[in-house]
Protein backbone atom coordinates (compact mmCIF):
# COMPACT_ATOMS: atom_id res chain seq x y z
CA UNK A 1 0.00 0.00 0.00
CA UNK A 2 1.07 3.56 -0.64
CA UNK A 3 -0.13 6.73 0.98
CA UNK A 4 -1.46 9.56 -1.83
CA UNK A 5 -2.03 13.25 -0.55
CA UNK A 6 -4.69 15.45 -2.40
CA UNK A 7 -3.90 18.64 -2.05
CA UNK A 8 -6.54 21.21 -3.48
CA UNK A 9 -6.03 24.32 -5.28
CA UNK A 10 -8.78 27.03 -6.14
CA UNK A 11 -6.79 29.85 -5.85
CA UNK A 12 -5.46 29.28 -2.23
CA UNK A 13 -3.79 25.73 -2.06
CA UNK A 14 -4.97 23.28 0.56
CA UNK A 15 -2.04 21.00 1.22
CA UNK A 16 -3.00 17.45 2.51
CA UNK A 17 -0.86 16.41 5.36
CA UNK A 18 -2.58 13.33 6.22
CA UNK A 19 -3.40 11.23 3.17
CA UNK A 20 -4.62 7.93 2.47
CA UNK A 21 -3.19 4.61 1.37
CA UNK A 22 -4.17 2.68 -1.34
CA UNK A 23 -3.45 0.01 -3.57
CA UNK A 24 -2.05 1.46 -6.44
CA UNK A 25 -2.64 4.72 -8.78
CA UNK A 26 -5.67 3.43 -10.59
CA UNK A 27 -7.46 3.26 -6.86
CA UNK A 28 -5.87 7.12 -5.88
CA UNK A 29 -7.29 8.50 -9.61
CA UNK A 30 -10.77 7.22 -8.15
CA UNK A 31 -10.39 8.71 -5.12
CA UNK A 32 -8.97 12.37 -6.13
CA UNK A 33 -12.37 12.21 -9.03
CA UNK A 34 -14.64 11.57 -5.81
CA UNK A 35 -12.80 13.86 -3.46
CA UNK A 36 -13.45 16.52 -5.90
CA UNK A 37 -17.04 15.38 -6.78
CA UNK A 38 -17.75 16.28 -3.05
CA UNK A 39 -16.19 19.89 -3.00
CA UNK A 40 -18.26 20.26 -5.88
CA UNK A 41 -21.08 19.16 -4.02
CA UNK A 42 -20.39 20.73 -0.60
CA UNK A 43 -18.94 23.76 -1.43
CA UNK A 44 -19.70 24.65 -5.10
CA UNK A 45 -18.56 28.40 -4.51
CA UNK A 46 -15.11 26.85 -4.43
CA UNK A 47 -15.03 27.15 -8.54
CA UNK A 48 -15.41 31.18 -8.01
CA UNK A 49 -12.37 31.27 -9.23
CA UNK A 50 -13.29 29.63 -12.25
CA UNK A 51 -11.16 26.45 -11.59
CA UNK A 52 -10.67 23.53 -9.19
CA UNK A 53 -7.97 21.46 -8.88
CA UNK A 54 -6.56 18.42 -6.95
CA UNK A 55 -2.98 17.53 -7.33
CA UNK A 56 -2.55 13.83 -6.15
CA UNK A 57 1.21 12.75 -5.27
CA UNK A 58 2.86 9.91 -3.71
CA UNK A 59 4.47 9.19 -0.44
CA UNK A 60 7.57 10.91 -1.59
CA UNK A 61 5.06 14.14 -2.86
CA UNK A 62 5.84 13.33 -5.92
CA UNK A 63 2.82 14.51 -7.89
CA UNK A 64 1.68 11.50 -10.15
CA UNK A 65 -1.66 13.53 -11.95
CA UNK A 66 -3.99 16.60 -11.76
CA UNK A 67 -7.88 16.18 -12.17
CA UNK A 68 -9.06 20.02 -12.74
CA UNK A 69 -13.21 21.32 -12.78
CA UNK A 70 -13.46 24.34 -14.88
CA UNK A 71 -16.14 26.70 -15.75
CA UNK A 72 -15.33 28.21 -19.41
CA UNK A 73 -17.71 31.36 -19.72
CA UNK A 74 -19.08 31.81 -23.40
Amino acid sequence: MTRYFFDLTDGTHERDNTGVELAGVEDATEEAIRFLGEVLKHEPERLAADSLRVDVSDDARTRLFTICATIKHV
